[in-house]
């Protein structure tokens, strides 16, 4: 683990979300962007702040924009680092 992040259940909920691919990055022109959680029920959730301590820590990634346009929707990868965590904490569950 790197950058002093640790995974805490609610971390290890969303790395299991960005690799189901219910994590993206929101981007609109002129605005800030944010990651959102689409949950089950379709209820999203805002997880900026989450999602940028674990960019930091190398556990995931933001992949490349969909299109050229004013408003863009990135999915967020795990990167092998976020694999490993993954997987730790289903071994020690285990």
């Amino acid at each position: 683990m790197s950058a002093g992040v640790k995974p805490t259940k609610t971390r290890l909920a969303l790395l299991q979300a960005v690799a189901q691919d219910e994590v993206k990055q929101y981007r609109y022109v002129n605005y800030p962007s944010e990651f959102r959680w689409r949950e089950s029920a379709g209820r999203r959730r805002v997880v900026t702040a989450r999602i940028e301590d674990m960019l930091r820590a190398g556990w995931v990634e933001v992949g490349p924009p969909p299109g050229k346009s004013m408003y863009s929707a990135r999915p967020v990868l795990l990167t092998d680092a976020g694999r490993a965590v993954l997987a730790a904490s289903k071994e020690t569950a285990s």
